[in-house]
């Protein structure tokens, strides 16, 4: 076969559920993808460690009225840029001061992202297998997962997918709109999450040439006018938080947050060699049964479509930059992903107007196949297997959400083997915008009883209020708890440190561990009183805890006896 990408899907039976129509597509795509990203929201409080840190920071924001410096639990915060703060403002003023709207920004960059990847596919592959690759990005679990959380990478994956659009199309021709639209893009994207963007974009750029993507010069990326226009928009923070800061936001934020990220593990979040590739198996997940095949075809007709060698290298670049980083997350490849999707859909296409009308028949086909059945099987297994440990109040939606995932990859995979490409992944759509929905809807919402730093947070005020102590952290520090708190509370890293704080405060009350109310009980300096208990189950590490309150004051001093040489007493 020689059909060039696009020229391919002209011979391509319907695939989509709207025939051609944009607007009936766009209507059908904005309604799911809003769907699948809010179901949830409002009753799901925010997710350890990263969301509450990131809400908290606008709380604070907020109220202060500073709108340059972010800062958390009463603390300079530099590990990002500004704009994933002011734009979550935005959310929270619309919205009140709830998880709901602390994600709605997330959620609504999540839809934009989507339908940017449907007009480009359309542009690469045609109308319909176009609409399917949205259908594709739209319902991967990470993509869903990361468009309902208050962090910066949906946001982040919007401007960079929105630069990569530009880049094809200033590739066909040029446009100075196109080029002004990827400078803003680039613009955002670095105020956002610093460099990584610029490096992700080069990277790419530099895989699709050497896979015979087009070239884009930099005439027709106007940069006489375009770097200008970049610096403009980011420098005036940059320059605003770096002089408010004595330039301690470039050290941390760049130094620690960029620099380390390259060469050592941070936070524990190291990996190993292929890890990106295995990860994505899963999070990818059904799509990613089908990448193998696809790259493979890809490779062989890069030649006849310059669009391929853009799409491998889009995928490929980043992921190969990534491996090399020390510090390793799977959304960090968040924005990579359309690329796939893209591919993927392409590849379907092949297979339904190819002389081999069964995916088994094409070169790995039968991994394909064995994937799609395999990783299927085995999340069946591991969530069933979960139901032991969760609470009963989980079983229910977990088991519905195993059927669904089940009956639907068991017919996928009847259709594939029968060649019905098209009912095939129609299939995998609907099962896994129905997997998704159930978990937003259901499955997440109803471990909400059991999220321990949010309870931890709302008792602790309560009881601070109630035993007229100042809240603090010591030994179990979730960030969560700030944010349900709703006020600072400074964290403690050990007992010299409570000693020193009790000199300006009557009594403190912190959440503990057991084994730490023995420890500090045992130390001569406090008087230690439990005033409450409670357990609950850490979602985030699989198990229960549990946790005392505990009233904490300095014992009165030692004072010695008038006229005697004996050891102090204890008053």
């Amino acid at each position: 076969m020689t059909d060039s990408a696009a020229e391919l899907t002209a011979k391509s039976p319907e695939v989509c559920f709207f025939a051609e129509n944009r607007w009936r597509q766009g209507l059908f795509l904005t309604t799911l993808v809003l769907c699948l990203n809010l179901v949830g929201n409002g009753k799901v409080g925010l997710w350890d460690r990263d969301e509450p840190r990131y809400a908290g920071a606008v709380r604070e924001m907020r109220a202060a009225g500073e709108w340059i410096v972010p800062r958390f639990n009463d603390e300079p915060r530099y590990h990002k840029p500004i704009l994933i703060y002011w734009l979550m403002g935005i959310g929270t003023a619309l919205g009140g001061d709830n998880p709901f709207a602390a994600r709605l920004v997330s959620s609504l960059a999540g839809v934009a992202t989507v339908l940017v990847v449907w007009l480009l596919a359309r542009r690469l592959i045609g109308a319909n297998w176009g609409f399917l690759a949205a259908l594709m990005y739209a319902t991967a679990p990470i993509v869903v997962a990361e468009a309902k959380l208050s962090t910066t990478d949906a946001t982040l994956s919007f401007f960079l997918v929105t630069a990569q659009a530009c880049i094809w199309g200033l590739s066909r021709r040029a446009s100075k709109p196109l080029a002004a639209l990827f400078w803003v893009a680039i613009s955002l994207a670095t105020l956002t999450k610093g460099p990584v963007g610029i490096l992700l974009i080069a990277a790419a750029g530099l895989a699709s040439w050497a896979f015979g993507g087009p070239v884009l010069g930099l005439r027709r990326l106007g940069w006489k006018w375009g770097v200008p226009l970049f610096l403009a928009l980011t420098l005036p923070w940059y320059l605003a938080v770096g002089l408010r800061t004595n330039w301690d936001f470039f050290r941390f934020a760049w130094g620690d947050q960029v620099v380390k990220r390259v060469s050592v593990k941070m936070e524990e979040h190291g990996g190993f060699p292929g890890y990106y590739p295995v990860f994505t198996l899963l999070t990818f997940y059904p799509w990613s049964a089908l990448v193998p095949a696809a790259l493979l075809a890809a490779w062989s007709r890069r030649k006849a479509a310059p669009e391929l060698g853009f799409l491998m290298g889009w995928a490929i670049g980043p992921l190969v930059v990534l491996e090399l980083f020390k510090t390793k997350m799977i959304h960090y490849y968040l924005p990579a992903l359309p690329a796939l999707a893209i591919l993927t859909a392409w590849f379907l296409a092949q297979v339904s107007t190819g002389d081999a009308l069964t995916i088994r028949r094409w070169r790995l086909g039968g991994l394909a196949i064995s994937l799609l059945g395999g990783v299927g099987l085995t999340m069946a297994i591991g969530l069933l297997a979960s139901l032991a440990l969760l609470p009963a109040e989980m079983r229910w939606s977990i088991s519905l959400m195993v059927l669904a995932l089940v009956v639907g990859t068991f017919y996928a995979l009847l259709k594939f083997h029968q060649g019905a490409t098209v009912s095939a992944s129609k299939t995998l759509v609907a099962t896994w915008s129905m997997v998704m929905v159930l978990m937003g809807g259901w499955v997440v919402p109803s471990a909400e009883p059991f999220r321990l730093s949010r309870v931890v947070g709302e008792r602790l005020g309560e009881l601070a209020a109630e035993h007229d102590a100042k809240p603090v952290l010591v030994t179990y520090q979730e960030p969560g708890i700030i944010y349900a708190l709703k006020r600072s509370a400074p964290t403690l890293r050990n007992w010299n440190a409570v000693s020193q704080y009790l000199q300006s405060n009557r009594a403190l009350i912190a959440p503990m561990f057991p084994d730490q109310v023995a420890s500090i009980s045992n130390d001569r300096r406090f008087v230690v009183e439990v005033v409450d208990r409670i357990e609950g189950f850490n979602l985030n590490k699989g198990q229960s805890h549990a946790l005392s309150f505990v009233r904490i004051r300095n014992r009165p001093a030692l004072v010695a006896r008038k006229g005697s040489n004996k050891e102090p007493l204890i008053q």
